[in-house]
């Protein structure tokens, strides 16, 4: 069971990102949706995904089997554009879920980080009904684990990334991340959701 969790939003100019963490028993659940920037209703889609993704099980497969079935009631739903997800359950000393979209998650090592989410589908996102989760896991929670939106991947050197995730406390190290994705002005080039875990 995880000792620590610490996780911030960012808000740039679109303010699309959501991160929850909830307990279920002995696990943690945290989810992740960004919103589509270009069209409209990339809030909306990423607020109902943090608001209603829940597994049927705990299991890699029932993660898959969840986000496509938000993808298919989003396509319903005119209000309502489209996000990427992440669904990531810490349980029994594993770590395991399934993803869409560019946002990822890294176990994060002193030596090295690994991309749990590197085979996922970036495109096409949850709400075009045509969404392909991939699953990921399970592994073991040995390392800290870094959950995170492309409003860090994308803009923050990987070679960069692992040493600040790495920081103690976790809560400093999340505004470390997060410091190190703005502009030298103060702004943030998108919106930022960071997640750290450890064991």
């Amino acid at each position: 069971m995880p000792a620590n969790v610490a996780f911030r939003v960012a808000a740039g100019s679109a303010d699309q990102d959501r991160l929850v963490h909830r307990v279920l028993g002995d696990a943690h659940v945290l989810l992740l949706a960004d919103g589509a920037g270009g069209v409209s209703g990339g809030g909306q889609a990423a607020d109902f995904v943090v608001a209603e993704a829940s597994p049927a099980a705990l299991t890699p497969q029932a993660c898959v089997a969840e986000l496509l079935r938000l993808d298919h009631v989003l396509d319903r739903d005119p209000q309502c554009g489209e996000t990427t997800a992440v669904v990531l359950v810490i349980s029994a000393g594993t770590i395991f879920g399934a993803s869409v979209g560019d946002s990822g998650v890294w176990t994060c090592h002193p030596e090295a980080s690994f991309d749990l989410t590197a085979r996922q589908s970036v495109k096409p996102l949850l709400g075009s009904g045509r969404a392909q989760p991939v699953p990921f896991g399970p592994h073991f929670f040995n390392d800290r684990i870094l959950l995170a939106s492309d409003g860090l991947l994308k803009y923050v050197p990987q070679q960069r990334i692992r040493p600040l995730a790495l920081l103690n406390p976790i809560s400093r190290a999340v505004d470390e991340l997060i410091a190190a994705a703005r502009l030298p002005s103060g702004a943030l080039h998108d919106d930022l959701a960071v997640a750290l875990v450890d064991p």
